[in-house]
């Protein structure tokens, strides 16, 4: 009898701990993290840091864009929540700070609507539409975290150029547009990260309508880029390791609601002696 009770002692204690254990293992593989330098002539100008986790029903990605050269590189974060059962529904929210001014540019889609909305300093925009479209998610050229759904989608297994419509998230006042964007596997390369090398996908990304090409250094079962190089721009992304990003990337945005479709929005001007005060004001 003792030894019957010491084999279920056993069991359970086993249970317990793989239990326990999936836990730190499931922490450890959903959150994929990420961090670069910004390189430009020769000087690192700005640092890149990357979250990707999965919850029950959504992949969230978070990141957040710090710059050394405040006064031509904004300061750009990014939270962007993509659902898992119903694959044109997702929700993103870029916020951008340059030289004092704040620009928010928010976009939502469910399998019933559309909706964009973009506060650019004291103005801001808002476009509904009832029909949702199929197939294309948001994307921000110089904004990497964006890239990463599509590289998910890409299918290595059948290689070659493979393209993609794309929603460009921008912080303009208009609402965004859709262009097309392509994904080219060159095949496999070594990279030397960290003392260790790391094979990668190199591919050679493009936008339909705009000139130059971006090359991605990807490993797909890690959903990780490596590295990044701006041919036209000459501008590189180089991963190194962190032990800060939790602490950088925080809350990445401020909280930014939809107006009703029904809002109202006026521009309003206030006078004061030789001093003018622009504004906007918004109604149900």
């Amino acid at each position: 009898m003792k030894i019957f009770y010491s084999l279920i002692f056993l069991v359970f204690l086993a249970v317990l701990i793989l239990f326990t254990g999936s836990f730190f293992y499931f922490a450890e593989v959903v959150h994929e993290k990420s961090q670069f330098n910004i390189r430009s002539g020769g000087k690192t100008i700005g640092q890149i840091f990357i979250d990707r986790y999965s919850t029950e029903e959504n992949i969230v990605i978070k990141s957040k864009k710090v710059s050394f050269e405040k006064e031509y590189l904004p300061v750009s974060t990014i939270k962007y929540v993509i659902s898992k059962k119903y694959a044109d529904t997702y929700e993103i929210e870029n916020a951008i700070s340059l030289s004092g001014r704040s620009d928010t540019v928010k976009i939502k889609q469910d399998e019933n609507n559309f909706q964009f909305v973009n506060k650019l300093a004291s103005k801001f925009a808002f476009y509904s539409d009832s029909t949702s479209v199929d197939n294309v998610l948001p994307y921000n050229r110089y904004e990497c975290s964006t890239w990463l759904p599509f590289l998910n989608k890409y299918h290595f297994a059948l290689g070659g150029q493979q393209t993609f419509k794309a929603v460009v998230l921008d912080n303009a006042l208009l609402p965004p547009y859709q262009t097309e964007i392509s994904f080219l596997n060159i095949g496999a390369e070594y990279l030397s990260i960290e003392n260790r090398k790391i094979r990668t996908e190199k591919i050679v990304f493009t936008q339909a309508d705009i000139d130059g090409k971006i090359t991605i250094w990807y490993v797909p079962k890690l959903h990780k880029i490596y590295k990044v190089f701006y041919d036209k721009e000459d501008i590189a992304l180089d991963y190194f390791k962190s032990n800060e990003p939790d602490e950088l990337l925080g809350e990445t945005v401020s909280e930014q609601h939809f107006p009703t479709a029904n809002t109202s929005i006026q521009d309003i001007v206030f006078f004061s002696g030789n001093k003018k005060i622009n504004g906007s004001f918004s109604r149900p």
